[in-house]
């Protein structure tokens, strides 16, 4: 009876070790099964933290995520291996459960310094020990910075075509009303005795017109609308020529101070533009400063690449390339970041309401010379506007005379003038007679044809370009279907920027912006006739 107790008690224990071993085989493949399961999260990071915050696993995503092999992370403090200092007492909390939320995207610190968003979610397991589950969002934050960024700069972007659209067609109409203004004040003047004071207000209406004429070609510049006429320039040299005028033009408490190289690379565009950029960036400087300080314009040839134009506030960069860097800086009161995205809007200024379009104007030249340009301001510490113009090998050459004034020769030969505008046509005839010339006028394209077709062929014809029914291109193109090659001067109140895409086959023989003044009128008419 004792030998069959004992040999049941055998059977029974053997049974039960084979059970025991069963269960053990069958735990050691379920753990094998989690590690392999765990290390295969690729974009899921995995560790476990004992009592005491030490790390007791650490997944194979985890070494690629902080860059520690799992031999390097385990027995480590978590929070001396991959939590900053400045959220160590945090993130003591948050693994306590001290923090309400058990997910939270906090930075934390990989082996090299660099820093990773992380979406970190705890688990907690039995004998207190903590699972910390990593979701890996760095790549996804630089996608959506990156994509902020371009939305930015397209609703920047947007703005300015809108802003420039409306700029350009205020400018357009306005122009052509001052030239009625100007046209008609410049010949009032002339017909009165020197001195007197209906000449004397007849000086102030001209002025006027000018000084409106001034803002219709910052509008221009601003939309981009003005053409560039590019010729290469030293930029050193032209700071030094207008050096007076920046000193007579800011207070005497502010000093202007030129950090200019001996040598300074050569680059192409339009002079009188840019005397403008550097004046209006200047007295802007100026106005920053509240009580004494400095301007200071410098002058670098620089060597770019495209990334390096990141923060230009143009909507596209220059490539790859040498450039001449025109800096100028203030020592003024500086600019908050939210005034910074505003300061080139048309009429916006922080020191009096609507004075103008000084550095809209500045934006739309540097946008027609294809640069760059990119400001840093800090509140107390001044501001900084960095313009890049690509450099050229380009030869200065010595400025000529563009035009010629009217000889006698020219006196007597019929000029046509076809324009829209009622004002601007018979001002224009006007000073025409009265610079003795014959003129007939036509109010649109269809009748100046028929003047034509009646016989009326003149010595030189005046094309209004934006006319309603055929406009100035139409016009033209069908005067040279008809052989007849008599000159042609276009007029706008827009610029001359789009003549060579609305004249692709051949060119007018010259444009003349509205308003302009008898003398202007007369000098580019004497030009074209020199040249026939």
């Amino acid at each position: 009876t004792e030998t069959a107790r004992g040999k049941k008690k055998l059977l029974q224990a053997k049974e039960e070790a084979i059970v025991l071993e069963q269960e053990n085989a069958a735990l050691l493949l379920s753990e094998q099964r989690f590690k392999k399961l765990i290390n295969n999260m690729s974009n899921i990071g995995v560790l476990a933290l004992d009592p005491d915050g030490i790390v007791t696993f650490w997944n194979d995503t985890c070494s690629e995520l902080y860059g520690y092999e799992s031999a390097e992370a385990i027995g480590k403090d978590l929070l001396e291996l991959i939590v900053p200092k400045h959220i160590d007492q945090w993130f003591s909390n948050f693994l306590k459960e001290k923090v309400k939320s058990r997910e939270f995207e906090v930075n934390l610190r990989a082996k090299d310094g660099s820093l990773k968003n992380i979406l970190v979610s705890l688990v907690p397991l039995k004998d207190d020990e903590i699972f910390v589950i990593q979701v890996d969002l760095t790549k996804q934050r630089i996608a959506e910075n990156q994509r902020s960024l371009i939305e930015a700069q397209m609703r920047r972007t947007q703005k300015l075509e809108a802003l420039g659209t409306l700029a350009g067609g205020i400018a357009h109409d306005f122009n052509n009303l001052l030239q009625g203004i100007l046209g008609n004040g410049a010949m009032l003047r002339a017909s009165l005795d020197a001195g007197s004071p209906a000449q004397l207000k007849a000086e102030l209406i001209c002025d006027a017109a000018e000084s409106s004429a001034e803002l219709c070609a910052q509008m221009l510049d601003y939309a981009g609308g003005k053409p560039v006429n590019h010729k290469p320039f030293n930029m050193n040299r032209v700071l030094r020529e207008i050096s007076v005028l920046i000193e007579t033009s800011i207070p005497k408490n502010i000093s202007l101070v030129m950090d200019l190289p001996d040598y300074c690379a050569t680059v192409s565009g339009d002079v009188p533009q840019i005397h403008q950029v550097i004046m209006n960036l200047v007295i802007n400087g100026a106005e920053a400063v509240e009580t004494s300080g400095e301007v200071i314009i410098s002058t670098k040839t620089v060597f770019m690449k495209k990334s390096d134009f990141v923060d230009n506030l143009l909507e596209q960069s220059p490539g790859d390339g040498e450039y001449l860097q025109l800096k100028v800086q203030d020592t003024g009161c500086g600019v908050d970041p939210i005034t910074l995205t505003k300061i080139f809007d048309p009429f916006f200024s922080t020191k009096k309401t609507g004075r103008g379009l000084g550095l809209a104007a500045v934006l739309g030249i540097v946008r027609g010379h294809s640069g760059a340009i990119m400001v840093n301001s800090e509140q107390g510490k001044g501001t900084e506007f960095s313009i890049y113009l690509q450099t050229t090998d380009e030869v200065v050459l010595a400025e000529t005379l563009d035009f010629d004034p009217i000889g006698e020769k020219y006196l007597g030969k019929s000029i046509l003038v076809v324009d829209d505008e009622e004002i601007v046509r018979e001002t224009i005839v006007e000073i025409l007679v009265s610079l003795g010339f014959e003129a007939v006028s036509a109010p649109g394209g269809a009748e100046a044809l028929e003047l034509l077709d009646a016989g009326e062929i003149p010595d030189l014809m005046m094309l209004d370009l934006t006319m309603p029914g055929l406009n100035g291109a139409e016009v033209f193109n069908r005067l040279r279907d008809r052989n007849m090659s008599f000159p042609v001067l276009v007029v706008s109140g827009y610029s001359e920027e789009k003549l060579s895409s609305l004249f692709p086959n051949e060119l007018p023989n010259g444009f003349l912006q509205k308003p302009f003044s008898p003398d202007s009128l007369s000098n580019k008419i004497g030009t074209i006739f020199r040249d026939i």
